[in-house]
């Protein structure tokens, strides 16, 4: 455990560290956020944010692709990551969008698909408090379901400073404890890098940003939640576990749905923390508040899997 801590407060001064050199570079090079104009009118004035800052999850997690342990972890992270920040340079380039959303959905399937088939996981098994299921080949389609809903539901939520980071902080913190339980150590001890380095993240990234994660690391952050999920068995209850990701999702859903259906809006505008600032809501009451859903509904999620 003292391992672990220690490595932990070098890799949150070394993400510190790096992202404030980062920063100095991209606004030197004026490489900045586009605001597209459907969004709401408080957030031109983030125009030219530097972005790209999730680049830091990848380089704290690179090192534990050489292990055996840590690999599935690592290599989901990093390669969700890199999907994303096609994305980001996509949308670097053409000034409106990266990849369109229902391309990105199928390119999430594929890069998805190539995980499970580097990994090839021997447990078929869904478990059900003191019941569980064997699957067989009906898992794949879980495990693809599973990663292609959180990363982009992580990717949804990524609209307000801080949002995503400290609500996949919240998430990955519950999903570390099991590793430790269990004294897996190298893995842990990739986990709590991983945590480090997003609080480093939220260093710059707390309202008013100095930089944003990007696609790069929505991406990433929705790669270690799912392989972690299916590291600790979890799949059953991915969806109580995925708190204000799961609801920012639906909000969308709706929000489409009533509009091909009814021609009408349900909310003023999805994903469903620009309602709220339309509703007048500040942007940091908006954060605080939905930190709160997010610990409640993974808590309970976390209890619900123990307990059950």
């Amino acid at each position: 455990m003292d391992k672990i801590i220690f490595f932990s407060i070098l890799t949150f001064f070394f993400s510190l560290g790096f992202l404030k050199i980062f920063i100095k570079f991209l606004k030197a090079k004026g490489i900045g956020k586009h605001i597209r104009k459907e969004g709401p009118k408080e957030h031109f004035k983030k125009e030219g944010t530097p972005v790209l800052g999730g680049l830091v999850f990848i380089l704290v997690l690179f090192p534990f692709l050489f292990f055996r342990e840590t690999f599935f972890f690592a290599f989901s992270t990093i390669f969700m990551g890199i999907l994303g920040l096609i994305d980001d340079i996509l949308l670097l380039i053409n000034k409106d969008y990266g990849i369109r959303p229902l391309k990105k959905i199928l390119l999430t399937f594929i890069f998805a698909l190539i995980i499970y088939i580097l990994w090839t996981p021997k447990n078929f098994k869904l478990i059900l408090g003191d019941f569980y299921f064997n699957l067989g080949s009906l898992y794949i389609p879980l495990f693809l379901i599973l990663f292609v809903f959180i990363t982009n539901a992580v990717n949804l939520t990524d609209g307000l400073d801080g949002l995503a980071g400290g609500s996949c902080f919240i998430s990955i913190f519950f999903l570390l404890i099991p590793q430790l339980s269990k004294n897996n150590l190298l893995l842990s001890l990739a986990v709590s890098s991983l945590l480090a380095s997003i609080l480093g993240f939220l260093w710059y990234n707390a309202y008013p940003a100095e930089i944003i994660m990007g696609d790069v690391g929505a991406f990433s952050l929705g790669g270690a939640i799912s392989s972690l999920l299916v590291l600790n068995k979890m799949e059953s209850f991915f969806l109580i576990l995925s708190g204000i990701f799961l609801l920012e999702s639906i909000s969308v859903f709706i929000q489409v749905f009533f509009y091909k259906w009814k021609r009408k809006r349900v909310f003023k505008m999805t994903p469903i923390h620009h309602h709220f600032e339309l509703l007048g809501w500040k942007e940091t009451k908006i954060v605080g508040r939905f930190y709160i859903i997010h610990f409640l509904m993974t808590l309970g999620g976390w209890l619900l899997w123990i307990y059950l």
